[in-house]
């Protein structure tokens, strides 16, 4: 039978193929077509990272400011029909949006990447964003020591109802060196000032402890001292770190001797000392100079020389009354 009206023709060929279709998609071997299919048009995302090794070489001090190292990230799609997907997905706004996480670090050390996401143009040439690592280090970072930072730079895959563009994640290790941090403690315990009488000595008991992260030699200087006083003061001393509990704490003591010339003292003299904490290995890497100040009073009468005298005469007036009174044996008749 001839079908002779033409809209029926049509809705009897569409029904046609719909139903092809339909027995060609449910196929097994048809989606097996479909998925390699999928994986013809499907791209891969690639990512690097550059920045200057010249921002990291000079070693990180404790608790300083942060170091600044900015990053480059750049991204590209690769594939058959990269240049043809990537025009589709400009088309439609769709970008390359990187994320940027620390994956591993030292515990004594922060890290952080300002920003910590971006999105950059979807191209089969490298685009690029920029980024910034702030590191810094705190006062239990061993001196001096070698370490890595470890960042993962992802892209979120791009879907189209299957995924079309894949960025495996890519791992940097950024080396970096810990610095020196000479940080000393001073302590007074006994005071600063101090009264006595000529010729006697007086003593300050100063406490040192190391608060930095290194091995710290530290070097004392007598800065000013009154004429005539004698002032002494062990010249340097060695502490270890308090980061290895390794004798990290010392006393040193301040001994200041007045003058002791003949007749009446009312004195009151200030000594200035320095204490200057240094790397133990390297004496020229210092850090700050702490200026100590000691008050001494001597009051009193000084005899120097009449002591002996003094003896004598006590002992031939003794001489004397015990011969007056016949306290020697002898003298008796």
């Amino acid at each position: 039978m001839r079908i002779k009206n033409k809209n029926l023709k049509l809705a009897l060929i569409f029904f046609s193929l719909f139903t092809i279709i339909l027995s060609f998609i449910s196929n097994p071997s048809v989606a097996k077509f479909k998925e390699r299919l999928d994986d013809i048009y499907q791209c891969e995302g690639l990512i690097k990272v550059e920045y200057n090794r010249d921002n990291i070489t000079k070693p990180i001090v404790p608790l300083e400011t942060a170091r600044k190292i900015p990053l480059i990230i750049k991204h590209k799609v690769t594939g058959n029909y990269a240049e043809y997907i990537t025009n589709i997905l400009r088309g439609q706004d769709a970008t390359a949006r990187i994320r940027i996480d620390i994956h591993d670090k030292p515990d004594w050390c922060n890290v952080v990447a300002i920003p910590d996401f971006s999105a950059t143009t979807l191209n089969t040439e490298w685009s690029s964003v920029n980024t910034s690592l702030y590191i810094t280090v705190d006062e239990m970072a061993p001196a001096f020591t070698e370490e890595e930072i470890t960042i993962r730079v992802r892209s979120d895959t791009i879907y189209g109802g299957v995924p079309i563009v894949i960025t495996p994640e890519f791992f940097i290790d950024i080396p970096f060196k810990s610095g020196y941090a000479p940080i000393l403690k001073t302590n007074t315990p006994g005071g600063t000032v101090k009264k006595t009488t000529p010729g006697e000595t007086v003593y300050f008991d100063i406490d040192l402890e190391n608060l930095g992260n290194g091995k710290t030699t530290i070097f004392t200087d007598v800065l000013e001292k009154p004429d005539g006083w004698d002032v002494n003061i062990v010249s340097n001393t060695t502490l270890g770190t308090k980061r290895l509990n390794d004798d990290f704490e010392k006393k040193v003591t301040l001994a200041v001797y007045p003058p002791y010339d003949f007749g009446y003292h009312d004195e009151r003299e200030v000594i200035k000392i320095s204490i200057l904490p240094t790397y133990y290995d390297n004496s020229s890497i210092m850090g700050n100079e702490n200026i100590l100040s000691f008050v001494v009073e001597s009051k009193g009468f000084s005899t120097p020389g009449f002591e002996s005298i003094s003896i004598f005469m006590i002992v031939f007036v003794l001489i004397l009354f015990c011969r007056k009174f016949n306290f020697f044996v002898g003298d008796k008749k």
